[in-house]
């Protein structure tokens, strides 16, 4: 939500952007493939927060990977 409040909203390709649309969509064979990209980086950074990054800023050797914390 961070990202996207700074950045606005988050696409991979203009394929993804909401209310733009392409004319190849429904026959792309990459379409998938960008969508799934798309899925896979946003539920990378939805489960990120400000709290884990803080976290990461005091202790550098620490690592947080799905709210688990591991030194590195």
């Amino acid at each position: 939500m961070v990202v996207e409040a700074i950045e606005g909203p988050i696409a991979l390709n203009l394929c993804l952007v909401s209310g733009a649309s392409c004319g190849r969509k429904s026959s792309c064979p990459a379409h998938p493939i960008w969508s799934q990209a798309q899925e896979a980086m946003l539920d990378v950074l939805n489960t990120a927060t400000v709290a884990d990054l803080a976290i990461q800023t005091a202790a550098p050797h620490t690592r947080i990977s799905s709210g688990k914390q591991k030194t590195v």
